[in-house]
């Protein structure tokens, strides 16, 4: 049984004598419990006073007895009777009080965020809000976690970002006698991923250079492509040339042996021999890199196997080709071939295999940004939802650093 409507005239009050009747503030958001009142209780007194119209709800919750008192009487009776007035003043500066710590409240939660202080304190200081202020406060509580979560997830990623950088080699190698052309970059995502690629000598002659993309974002796949790297790191350093795949196949059982995420990661790795361009390569479900040849046509490196961390062992297998004086290899990851445009198509092999081509006079560092400049203008402004990760080498040879 409604007792008074929210909204309605305040054109009476309520002199509950007998039960039990509750308060609520109808809201966009829904109904807000704000008070149980025991009889005997006077209700809705301050409307009829101030004239205002009813500020909330009042419901029976058992078998009620009530008086209801019209203004005209109500009003006579607090002309004739200070206490009636007092009760008033009373109840209305309890409500002033109750405002006032709730606005306050609000105010320290706005400055919290602000300086991103934003914790559960703070949320606690939100609760049981006043009626005036109780479709204001549900709004500005979800408002208020989704910002904190933000900040959250931005620290977050802000500590998956350092790490995947400090694992990128810096500087980049270079050789003094000048037999290839090197150049690797990264654009992350806004969401980081678990690109990375590496390039070190065995020795003076040997040229390792590595790439991969590691399954999932933010620090879970930046700490598990930092374990990749560190372990390839060590196995191929260990490796003969002729055996990269056993190097991988040792790295792919310890990550296999410690992956209780489950996470996995595809890999290409490669030893170029600069004294004859000989190139000793293995993939694990990575993307095939190419090989543009000094005449401009551009093909793919035959691929195969499974990405690391899936299973052990995984049948690694080591392939050979060879680059020619003038001749370049390019390593990159999926976010390149798969990048949308607004539509949501994809820029893919084809497209890159044109953009490739079509740098053919630059050297390593202009092959790499024009491909980026070709993914982006594609893009035409859709999100970028992955990282962005090329490594060129153009091998040159003795004879023609010369």
């Amino acid at each position: 049984m409604v007792l008074l409507r929210q909204g309605g005239a305040s054109d009476a009050a309520i002199l509950l004598t007998e039960g039990t009747a509750e308060v609520v503030s109808e809201t966009v958001s829904g109904e807000i419990r704000l008070a149980r009142v025991e009889a005997p209780a006077l209700l809705g007194e301050i409307g009829v006073i101030a004239g205002l119209p009813r500020t909330a709800t009042i419901r029976a919750l058992d078998r009620v007895r009530f008086l209801s008192v019209g203004k005209e009487i109500f009003n006579r009776l607090a002309d004739e009777s200070p206490s009636v007035l007092r009760h008033v003043v009373g109840r209305l500066g309890g409500q002033l009080k109750s405002m006032n710590s709730a606005i306050g409240a609000y105010t320290d939660a706005l400055a919290a965020l602000e300086n991103e202080t934003f914790d559960q304190s703070v949320f606690d200081s939100l609760n049981n809000p006043s009626a005036e202020l109780a479709n204001f406060a549900e709004t500005f509580r979800r408002m208020a976690e989704q910002i904190a979560l933000r900040q959250r997830q931005r620290e977050e990623l802000a500590g998956a970002t350092a790490i995947q950088r400090a694992m990128l080699p810096d500087p980049l190698p270079k050789d003094r006698e000048g037999r290839f052309d090197f150049f690797a970059a990264m654009q992350p995502a806004r969401e980081v991923g678990g690109d990375f690629y590496d390039a070190f000598f065995l020795d003076a002659d040997r040229l390792v250079v590595t790439i991969g993309d590691v399954s999932g974002k933010g620090v879970p796949a930046a700490l598990f492509m930092a374990v990749c790297q560190t372990t390839l790191r060590m196995t191929l350093r260990e490796s003969a040339p002729e055996k990269i795949a056993e190097a991988v196949e040792r790295a792919n059982g310890l990550l296999e042996m410690e992956n209780s995420a489950s996470m996995f990661a595809t890999f290409f790795g490669a030893i170029l021999d600069l004294r004859d361009g000989s190139l000793a390569y293995c993939n694990c479900g990575h993307n095939p890199p190419l090989v543009q040849r000094r005449d401009g046509t551009v093909e793919a490196l035959p691929s195969g196997g499974i990405a690391l961390g899936v299973v052990s062992p995984a049948d690694c297998e080591t392939r050979t080709a060879r680059l020619n004086a003038g001749d370049r290899l390019l390593l990159f990851t999926d976010g390149i071939t798969e990048a949308h445009d607004p539509r949501g198509d994809l820029f893919e092999d084809d497209r890159l295999h044109a953009s490739v081509a079509a740098r053919a006079p630059l050297d390593a560092h202009g092959l790499i940004e024009g491909v980026f400049e070709d993914v982006h203008a594609f893009a035409a402004g859709a999100p970028q939802h992955d990282d962005l990760t090329c490594l060129a080498i153009g091998y040159r040879s003795v004879q023609a650093a010369g």
